[in-house]
């Protein structure tokens, strides 16, 4: 009788786990189906745990298929970067662009937005600050965004008397490893994860938490800083990435040089603008003492 029990007990446990990763594929496809998305989910490629879905070590197709949803790759074109005058003369004395640490703003609603907005307790607190340290970015916004007045009268911009970059951007995903992306401001409506997720919900299913959800996070910030029409170039730091990390103070950063072949994305600097309460004087002698000399210098207009 006890034989017959454990071997029947043996068979439940191999059909939950052959079963539930099919019902989770055939949940989160429904999902998806649902969001205008068409796309296969191997369930052998998914876990079911007691507190979340993941897919197997290895696999990312799920989880990059949500992150590109969620947050769109965005074509390469001309971007602004705004700056002060000596983050200008850093730049323009380099030759090179920097990737900040996101560390080094991780006490203005970084990941931890998007942690609260998806109840992944796990990325609060420490961790975050954690996952922060492997995430660099340079903030751009697009050339016809609405919110020019608004960039030149603040602290980026050191309050019109500064500078832009015009920069053009391109991302080759075949060789290259950053990722230009627009940022996603969180309004109080569900994103995409979120409705997967109540739909698991739903049927008492875990939430799938993808490998991506870092990286999701970083394009993520509350509702409060939309006006910035921000969007990123990201790099993600993975373990033994043959990158170098430099180092300013507290903070590490990463350098894509200007108009050079380099692991990141293709940048390269098409003008320097002066803001309408800089001294055009000033920002030509900066460029003009640079190893960038020569770069169009105009007043914005």
């Amino acid at each position: 009788m006890s034989t017959n029990f454990t071997a029947a007990d043996r068979i439940d446990q191999i059909k939950e786990v052959v079963e539930r990763p099919q019902f989770a594929a055939a949940m989160i496809a429904c999902t998806l189906r649902g969001a205008g998305q068409e796309i296969p989910i191997d369930p052998n490629r998914l876990t079911v745990g007691p507190k979340g879905i993941h897919e197997t070590t290895g696999s990312r197709v799920l989880s990059d298929h949500v992150c590109d949803l969620m947050h769109p790759h965005v074509a390469g074109g001309d971007y602004f970067h705004y700056t002060g005058r000596q983050g200008l003369a850093g730049i323009m004395q380099s030759g090179v662009l920097r990737l900040s640490q996101l560390s080094k703003r991780i006490g203005e609603h970084e990941i931890r937005g998007y942690a609260q907005q998806h109840d992944w307790t796990g990325f609060q607190g420490h961790y975050a600050e954690k996952l922060a340290e492997d995430l660099f970015y340079t903030s751009v916004t697009r050339t016809d965004a609405p919110n020019e007045a608004a960039m030149w009268n603040s602290e980026f911009a050191d309050y019109g008397q500064g500078a832009r970059l015009r920069l053009r951007i391109d991302v080759d995903r075949t060789r290259h490893h950053a990722e230009l992306r627009a940022m996603r401001y969180l309004d109080g409506n569900q994103t995409l994860l979120n409705q997967i997720n109540a739909d698991l919900a739903a049927v008492e299913f875990p939430p799938f938490l993808p490998w991506t959800a870092s990286k999701i996070g970083a394009f993520g910030l509350p509702d409060g800083y939309q006006g910035e029409y921000e969007h990123r170039l990201l790099f993600k730091h993975h373990p033994g990435a043959p990158v170098t990390r430099g180092k300013d103070g507290r903070w590490e950063f990463l350098e894509v040089p200007f108009g050079k072949d380099n692991v990141f994305a293709a940048v390269n600097l098409v003008a320097v603008e002066a803001g309408p309460l800089a001294d055009l004087a000033e920002i030509e002698t900066i460029v003009g003492a640079s190893v960038l000399a020569g770069t169009p210098v105009r007043q914005a207009p």
